[in-house]
């Protein structure tokens, strides 16, 4: 269910498992956000300190590390500044992320189930990324070599739902 109102959009999501077998699953929303023509006047805030190691393919091994915190998109740095392709751990529903624009500021939150987020900055695009995620990249894999935390994969038993939910709400800076 997406609810629009003039503070923002918020989507309430619903899995029903209708099968007979547990299902495993995850589950993550992928908004790409303007840099409105000039990214190093777009910054972020995201709080999230620690970091997927990953391959030569980008892909998550499944180790969690800490990131050097001038690499970290967790203090207001510029979209510009950043160079990420990441999946980031640590993520709860007490935190939020931020975007400021020169005369808005984005605020997303989202359930405790998204404890992984992506920030991607890709310098040769219009915009970015930061993605809510209940699991990793490759997750499936990393589950299957037995890293079941480290790999977020959900499961759910005949009958369950799982529910969640992401918000992001929208400040106006210029009426400051």
């Amino acid at each position: 269910t997406y609810t629009l109102s003039a503070e923002g959009l918020r989507m309430d999501m619903a899995v029903t498992h209708l099968g007979i077998a547990e299902m495993p699953f995850g589950f993550a929303v992928h908004p790409y956000f303007s840099k409105q023509g000039d990214a190093d006047r777009v910054h972020m805030n995201v709080p999230v300190r620690r970091v997927y190691v990953t391959d030569e393919d980008l892909i998550p091994t499944g180790e969690i590390r800490e990131m050097p915190a001038a690499e970290r998109p967790d203090h207001w740095a510029s979209v510009e500044s950043l160079s990420l392709d990441n999946v980031f751990r640590g993520m709860s529903e007490d935190q939020e992320a931020e975007v400021q624009w020169a005369h808005f500021r984005l605020h997303l939150r989202a359930s405790d189930c998204y404890r992984n987020v992506v920030v991607f900055t890709p310098h040769n695009r219009p915009g970015f990324c930061i993605e809510p995620q209940t699991c990793s990249t490759n997750s499936i894999n990393l589950y299957s070599r037995g890293l079941l935390d480290e790999s977020g994969l959900l499961i759910l038993q005949p009958g369950q739902v799982f529910t969640s939910w992401v918000d992001y709400r929208i400040e106006d800076r210029e009426a400051e």
